[in-house]
């Protein structure tokens, strides 16, 4: 069975669209200070809606979050991702390496339930199911 990304038809082509994109230019992006990158939240549970936006984890090589990099998104990838019709936003959610081993519930489930965009060093291998 095919997973789905979003509640109606469209919005689930549209979103196949969308990460599909998000695959191939996510490494060249964001590749200098992530390590990779997981669809978490409602898109990757199958139940986006028309004001859903794109939950993206990323992992960052060396550092812990910080209010910069979210700055350097804003700056620097935001406006290459963005699409035509301003659908499905890309919401990116950083995280330490040494989150991935967290005991906070909702990582936890975030982890256990979302699909790896790009993982080349197979950090979600035994800690999400692909789905996609």
């Amino acid at each position: 069975m095919e997973h789905r990304f979003a509640i109606l038809d469209d919005n689930d082509r549209l979103l196949r669209s969308r990460l599909d994109a998000l695959r191939s230019d996510l490494p060249g992006l964001v590749g200098e200070r992530a390590c990779a990158a997981l669809l978490v939240g409602s898109v990757a549970e199958g139940r986006a809606r028309d004001d859903s936006d794109v939950d993206v984890l990323l992992v960052l090589r060396s550092d812990s979050p910080k209010r910069e990099h979210d700055a350097w998104w804003d700056r620097a990838i935001a406006p290459r991702l963005e699409a035509d019709d301003r659908r499905y936003p890309i919401e990116p959610l950083f995280v330490a390496r040494r989150s991935l081993r967290t005991s906070d519930p909702e990582l936890r489930h975030a982890l256990l339930v979302g699909i790896p965009l790009w993982d080349p060093e197979g950090l979600f291998g035994d800690e999400s199911r692909p789905r996609a």
